[in-house]
């Protein structure tokens, strides 16, 4: 007698439900914030705006300038991400090596990351700053 027949299931082992279909994707991407600040300039609250298309997973930051500054971030919540201003070189990592964060930052799309800038070096100093992560776009359902 075929007993999986009979009482199906017999004999074979639980099958767990299929593994829901994630609700994002993820794609590589970069923000890219440029500022020129006069000879001992300090700028609050400069903002770069995450697009509103996804959110942002920030996970490193690096960047050029042309003389010394110092920053503090603040995270989309307003949390300042330091207890003063740093110096880009304790901060800033290089394209090679760039500065990882501690733990990544989730930047909702529309959201801002802000800085404040205090230029060091007593001259006119170029900065860039990039800001490494990943997009997270939403998927329909």
């Amino acid at each position: 007698m075929n007993r999986s027949a009979v009482y199906p299931g017999m004999g074979q082992a639980d099958q767990a439900p299929p593994a829901p279909a994630p609700s994002f994707y993820e794609e590589v991407f970069q923000y890219v914030f440029q500022v020129t600040l006069t000879a001992s300039q300090a700028v609050k609250e400069q903002r770069q705006t995450i697009d509103r298309d996804a959110d942002f997973i920030w996970t490193a930051v690096w960047g050029t300038q042309t003389g010394n500054y110092s920053v503090q971030f603040r995270d989309a919540n307003g949390r300042i991400m330091s207890s003063g201003e740093l110096r880009n070189a304790n901060a800033i990592g290089t394209a090679q090596f760039p500065v990882p964060m501690m733990k990544p930052r989730l930047i909702p799309g529309g959201g801002f990351i802000t800085m404040n800038l205090t230029e060091l070096s007593v001259a006119s100093n170029t900065i860039e700053l990039v800001f490494g992560g990943y997009k997270r776009f939403k998927t329909r359902q």
